[in-house]
């Protein structure tokens, strides 16, 4: 019902069936399952789920159970395509994850 995902649907709906295909195999159908694997991963981790996303809110709390170092945000007001939906929020919390995890405080200071 959003409007980034009424375009994301457009979008997806506009292309040939043959692309779509051709898609699934090449790109999303080679990935291995790394579902058992996450605890391997030592780095830290942030879980952006949006507040009204839920058929995918168990998965983030699988990630964030998963990984050793995960954070799990839940953004109010937002759907499947947080980073469209809530965007100015999405990339405010993005921006300090990646300041926090490199050391650098808010002013530039390290």
């Amino acid at each position: 019902e959003r409007p980034a995902a009424r375009a994301a649907t457009r979008a997806i709906a506009a292309q040939q069936p043959h692309g779509l295909a051709h898609f699934a195999r090449g790109v999303a159908g080679p990935a291995e399952p790394v579902i058992d694997r996450l605890e391997e991963i030592s780095q830290p981790a942030l879980v952006v789920i949006g507040e009204e996303d839920e058929p995918y809110r168990r998965a983030s709390e699988v990630l964030e159970a998963r990984l050793s170092r995960a954070r799990r945000v839940t953004l109010p007001g937002a759907g499947h395509i947080v980073n469209l939906d809530v965007e100015d929020d999405f990339n405010r919390l993005v921006a300090d994850f990646v300041r926090e995890v490199a050391g650098f405080s808010p002013d530039g200071a390290r």
